[in-house]
């Protein structure tokens, strides 16, 4: 199943970027609320808000499946209840992303089977520190809740199993893993 591009096997759950890039450009004209989608920024307002360098800001701007985007201040539950009638769905980690009905749980869903069939049972941790991680945390074997660069974890997230990190980000991530080669 799927295509084959620059020699890997691509199984694209998403909606084409040109699509939802669309879809957002209308529903934030219809509803004129003043939102801005990196497809709005240039690669310095991105690096500027997401804290990349400009090299990885131009990359984050190529994006294949969804738009993250802002508001000028808070956020806009109309514009979330629009993006939801229109059949897309929408996530919020530091930016909001907007996207098709897709998530890094259904991307576990479909690669599990995959992997098992090449190499037998496997374990799945999944580690991630905002809500748009809360799907995939719920499909993996280890989820993992990483404390943000503020010391604090999302309290959105409360899941059977869910391990905590003392530490923060990639601290966090390396605490993780490690605690989980001890087991």
């Amino acid at each position: 199943e799927g295509e084959t591009h620059n020699g890997y096997r691509v199984i694209s759950l998403g909606r084409p970027y040109a699509e939802i890039r669309e879809k957002f450009t209308r529903l934030r004209n219809e509803l004129k609320i003043p939102t801005t989608g990196f497809g709005d920024m240039t690669p310095a307002e991105v690096a500027a808000l997401t804290g990349l360098s400009l090299d990885e800001a131009v990359l984050a701007k190529q994006r294949d499946y969804g738009e993250p985007f802002v508001f000028p201040g808070a956020t806009d539950e109309r514009m979330l209840q629009a993006i939801e009638a229109s059949g897309l769905r929408w996530t919020q980690g530091r930016l909001v992303h907007l996207m098709g009905n897709h998530h890094k749980g259904k991307a576990v869903a479909l690669l599990r089977p995959l992997f098992e069939r090449a190499r037998g049972p496997v374990i799945i941790v999944g580690l991630g520190d905002s809500l748009n991680d809360l799907p995939f945390l719920l499909a993996v074997d280890h989820p993992v809740l990483v404390r943000r660069e503020d010391g604090s974890l999302d309290p959105r997230i409360n899941i059977p199993g869910l391990y905590c990190t003392q530490k923060i980000g990639p601290a966090g991530w390396n605490e993780a893993v490690l605690k989980l080669l001890e087991a």
